[in-house]
């Protein structure tokens, strides 16, 4: 068994996609002896069936079932705590890592240097950041910390793991990043950034990821993103704290007008969801008041029309 990493892969009431997950995981990493934890969170579909059926072929495919729902930051937490290799992959159940990223990441884990830490591009949305290590806790909060909410981009070093500061950022959505940031805020950081290939997400016909977030997006976006980030130790720049909120909306795109108008057509984006959030909502999107009131006034039906003209061009 590969004694240098290891994958972590919480799951929920995702059998389907979770089964093809498995068959794409397990071909990459088979080659190099690598230990797969599924960490199911109480589901209620055949989610343990399909993981019995993967062991049966891959007998480093552990599987763990939560006798309760833990939340998603538990599930995490649980599954963390159970790794014993030096660095662990988070990867999400609804993603795939790509053979290259993981020579490289294999590269990095097998050598000298400890990092606390190793990033890898997801989709390569954060491609415009150059590759390198961050020894400044700042910069990496600033430049990189938006990104870091993504799981499938964190590969974490046991020690951090050890050492996590868990129970402080429970419940808060962000877990998997606040125990990196809380745990350099003592010490100086060395952070691998590594950019292009990373992990992306499942493409499957026939099968949809449903976003665990959409619904909750003002709640989980607005009020706790700002919230954890602000939250963060002292030792971090305020002016670092607000290029990392910022910069969230502004590379996912989950405020861009397009987005917008489908929250609008989906019934999320409402006047009472939006009021009591004004100042937090124009830290969050860099939205300004007026648009988000006059995109909450727009009728839904008029708001599904234009995005259905909209889908149908693309």
């Amino acid at each position: 068994m590969n004694t240098a990493l290891s994958m972590a892969l919480p799951t929920y009431n995702r059998g389907p996609l979770l089964d093809t997950a498995l068959t794409r995981l397990i071909a990459t990493v088979a080659p190099y002896g690598i230990r797969i934890l599924v960490s199911d969170n109480a589901s209620t579909d055949d989610t343990a069936a399909v993981v019995r059926r993967h062991a049966a072929h891959y007998p480093l495919l552990d599987y763990v079932c939560n006798a309760e729902n833990l939340g998603p930051d538990g599930n995490f937490e649980a599954v963390l705590r159970q790794t014993s290799t030096r660095y662990v992959w988070l990867l999400g159940d609804t993603y795939e890592i790509e053979a290259a990223a993981l020579q490289r990441v294999l590269i990095a884990a097998t050598g000298e240097h400890a990092f606390d830490a190793i990033v890898v591009d997801v989709e390569q949305r954060a491609k415009a950041i150059p590759e390198q290590i961050y020894t400044n806790r700042n910069a990496l909060l600033a430049e990189l910390g938006w990104h870091m909410t993504c799981m499938s981009a964190l590969i974490l070093n046991r020690d951090l793991v050890n050492a996590g500061a868990f129970e402080r950022y429970r419940d808060t959505s962000f877990i998997h990043v606040g125990i990196v940031f809380d745990h350099i805020s003592r010490r100086t950081p060395s952070v691998l950034w590594l950019n292009g290939q990373g992990a992306k997400a499942l493409r499957i016909v026939g099968q949809a990821k449903v976003s665990v977030w959409e619904q909750r997006i003002f709640e989980v976006w607005i009020d706790r993103w700002t919230d954890f980030v602000l939250s963060l130790p002292a030792t971090y720049d305020l002016q670092a704290k607000l290029a990392c909120i910022g910069l969230h909306a502004q590379y996912s795109a989950l405020f861009s007008l397009a987005n917008i108008v489908k929250l609008r057509a989906s019934g999320i984006l409402t006047i009472v969801k939006i009021t009591p959030r004004w100042n937090a909502l124009r830290l969050a999107t860099g939205r300004t008041r007026f648009l988000l009131l006059a995109c909450a006034l727009v009728p839904a039906s008029i708001a599904r029309l234009a995005v259905n003209i909209r889908s149908s061009r693309l």
